[in-house]
């Protein structure tokens, strides 16, 4: 009798030894984005305590931006995220994909008071620079970006836990079926566009 529990703790104490191994490997990747969602949040928040907490980033005055940030948050938020990365031309490729539709997202910030000259061209120009982020414009960056990671051939999307996942279809997550700022279904544009050239290491 006791060797029989014993191989039954055993045998059950390796299943659940194995579950969280699977659970670790499976979360890696939401971890990932769940912390990039942290920082662009807590960028937002910042530019809210700094317009005085009616308006968030996107419609908040533009004079707001010149306020000192309060101490408390200047200690945990940074006030810019300078990105090793140039932005160029991608959101005038996603918009002649289709990923992007222009009017659509220029509709939904001039509900938000409008979009300012360096928004446009992130938009709609070629010669963009470094891409930075700022408590300012971390809602709009995240919208791009949003917008990349959705449509960008990638074999992470193609093959890993978003299509994998057992019991929910690809289409029924938020990162997916939550585009609403396309042309088309969002899945009419998962993977689907080579806009980074990414080689296979950078896979």
């Amino acid at each position: 009798m006791h060797d029989h529990n014993c191989e039954q703790n055993c045998e059950h104490v390796m299943e659940v030894k194995t579950k969280n191994e699977a659970n670790k490997n499976l979360f890696l990747p939401i971890s990932i984005l769940a912390a990039a969602g942290i920082l662009g949040v807590g960028m937002v928040y910042s530019a809210n305590i700094k317009a005085g907490g009616a308006k968030s980033s996107a419609t908040a005055p533009t004079a707001a931006a010149s306020a000192p940030v309060d101490p408390l948050v200047a200690q945990v938020i940074p006030n810019s995220v300078a990105f090793p990365v140039t932005w160029g031309d991608l959101g005038k490729k996603m918009i002649e994909a289709g990923v992007i539709d222009q009017a659509k997202f220029e509709a939904l910030y001039a509900e938000r008071g409008g979009m300012t000259p360096a928004m446009t061209a992130m938009l709609t120009g070629s010669n963009n620079g470094q891409l930075v982020m700022t408590p300012d414009n971390s809602g709009y960056i995240l919208n791009l970006l949003w917008a990349l990671g959705l449509a960008e051939q990638s074999d992470v999307l193609s093959k890993g836990p978003m299509v994998n996942y057992k019991g929910v279809k690809t289409e029924n997550f938020a990162s997916t079926g939550g585009w609403t700022l396309g042309t088309g279904n969002p899945m009419d544009h998962y993977a689907k566009h080579n806009l980074l050239n990414l080689t296979a290491e950078q896979q």
